[in-house]
């Protein structure tokens, strides 16, 4: 009887264990970390490891993540203490481990906690009020405004350097409810500054603006020379000197010639006019302007193209009008159409297309009295219109131009002239001599026939009758020149070989 009892007290007492085994309250997960990430509460790559201390009985551990209170995903660790983190989608994870025993069928989790994962660098704008790339002012501040693109803000570090050394390193917390400003003030005048602006936030990621120079000026030129560096029968060539306390920052030169252009930056330039008489004198006020917008005009000063030539040249002339027309941009498959020309200019309209987008373009049309300087061989026949048309940043850009010319019914019928008997020539300066170009009849009106002229690019024009020449063919040849037939000379010789022939046949028959 003892022994049963005592096997039986051995049982309740193994039975009683195991319920206690079976029935132990299940520990939560504690002491939560991240490692691997790049700050304690951020990364910015999205790859990371979350580590928790084991539970007792714990046979599973389930790893909830959830975004904005929403479930993101769940992954089960079997007997693991940690779990690697991959996603490089920006958002705010936060997880939740429970520990789980599926015997007891009792789960414990543990508290949440957090970790924001930002790939995304900041982006930095640089407001309207910001000094603009490449300016200048007479004063001894520089102001600077920028937007950022954040979510997880941090510090904005403003720099400013000068041509030899960092001037000012500023730092501070951003809110992004508001743009970022600075105002460097008290700095030296004559000087030439640089700025720009780096970006953090909370998980290191880093972005930096371009950098931009300012000039701060408070000196005028002052002087502004001029001196022929070459000269030709029709054309000068000038020096153009400038000094300034910032030497090589003269921004722009003008001449109150309009025919003159200004090539070069800096404190030398050069200036160049085309198209001028032999043995004239021509003046010149150049006016030249740094990047605080000081300036500083030249006196008048003369200066003369090369001596005419003696003997039997033919004379050369000045421009007697001129029309520019500009457009701050041409975009490829629009038309850009310059019109309302004097009418002693002799055009209606030009058409211009390009292949490419082109700005700040220029088209300068000039009219001569007689063949330009510029041009070595004069228009054979009857000329109406002497031209010259100049494109300013159209070079490889230029698909196609269409010249509509118009010509007085009264210049046409004084010189005896069809209709079809007007063509546009262009000079070409590899073979100096005028190539007739297609030229088509459009429409008339009470005073003037028009025509259209296509070309791919400009130079001198004449507007000019097709020149009549003999030289046997009897047909229209090259250049716009008509060439008369002489086919009835053949007619004549041999209506003369017939009565040779005939004569002598007679002669030699009558001796018979």
């Amino acid at each position: 009887m003892e022994k049963k009892n005592l096997i039986f007290g051995v049982i309740f007492v193994l039975v009683i264990a195991g319920l206690v085994f079976v029935f132990a309250a299940l520990g939560a997960p504690t002491d939560l970390i991240f490692e691997q990430n790049t700050t304690v509460n951020y990364d910015k790559e999205g790859n990371f490891t979350i580590n928790w201390s084991e539970v007792t009985n714990a046979d599973n551990y389930t790893v909830f993540i959830y975004v904005g209170g929403v479930m993101f995903t769940s992954v089960k660790n079997s007997s693991t203490s940690s779990y690697t983190f991959s996603n490089s989608t920006d958002a705010n994870y936060t997880f939740t481990i429970q520990a789980e025993n599926s015997t007891a069928g009792q789960e414990r989790n543990s508290t949440n906690i957090s970790m924001v994962v930002d790939t995304t660098n900041p982006g930095i704008v640089y407001n309207p009020t910001t000094e603009t790339d490449n300016g200048g002012a007479n004063r001894t501040w520089i102001f600077v405004n920028i937007t950022v693109t954040e979510t997880n803000n941090n510090t904005a570090t403003f720099y400013l350097y000068n041509s030899t050394s960092l001037v000012h390193s500023n730092s501070s917390n951003y809110n992004l409810s508001a743009p970022i400003t600075i105002n460097w003030t008290g700095l030296p005048n004559d000087e030439v500054y640089y700025f720009n602006v780096t970006v953090n936030d909370s998980a290191t990621n880093e972005e930096t603006s371009s950098v931009r120079t300012f000039y701060l000026d408070g000196t005028v030129p002052t002087s502004v020379t001029l001196t022929k560096s070459s000269s030709t029968k029709t054309s000068l060539t000038l020096t153009i000197a400038t000094d300034d306390a910032l030497s090589g920052i003269a921004s722009s030169c003008t001449s109150d010639r309009s025919g003159a252009s200004i090539s070069g930056t800096g404190t030398s330039q050069t200036l160049t006019e085309t198209g001028l008489g032999c043995g004239t004198s021509y003046s010149y006020i150049v006016t030249c302007s740094d990047k605080a917008g000081n300036s500083k005009a030249s006196s008048s000063t003369s200066f003369s193209t090369n001596a005419c030539s003696s003997g039997g040249t033919p004379p050369t002339y000045e421009w007697s009008l001129q029309k520019s027309h500009s457009w701050s941009k041409i975009t490829s498959g629009a038309v850009a159409i310059m019109k309302d020309f004097d009418k002693e200019i002799g055009l209606k309209q030009i058409q211009i297309e390009v292949n490419s987008e082109a700005q700040d373009v220029k088209i300068t049309v000039t009219k001569y009295d007689g063949k330009p300087a510029n041009v070595s061989v004069e228009k054979s026949g009857k000329t109406y219109k002497y031209l010259h048309i100049n494109a300013e940043n159209l070079e490889g850009k230029l698909e196609r131009a269409v010249i509509r010319m118009q010509v007085e019914k009264a210049w046409m019928v004084a010189n005896d002239f069809e209709i079809d008997n007007i063509v546009m020539f262009k000079f070409n300066e590899g073979s100096n001599k005028w190539d007739g170009l297609d030229t088509a009849y459009v429409e008339a009106d009470d005073d003037y026939y028009y025509y259209d002229a296509e070309v791919d690019s400009f130079s001198y024009f004449a507007i000019s009758e097709k020149v009549v020449v003999d030289d046997g063919i009897g047909e229209e040849g090259e250049d716009g020149v008509e060439k008369k037939g002489l086919g009835w000379w053949w007619v004549v010789i041999i209506a003369g070989v017939i009565i040779i022939a005939y004569l002598i046949s007679a002669k030699v028959f009558k001796k018979r």
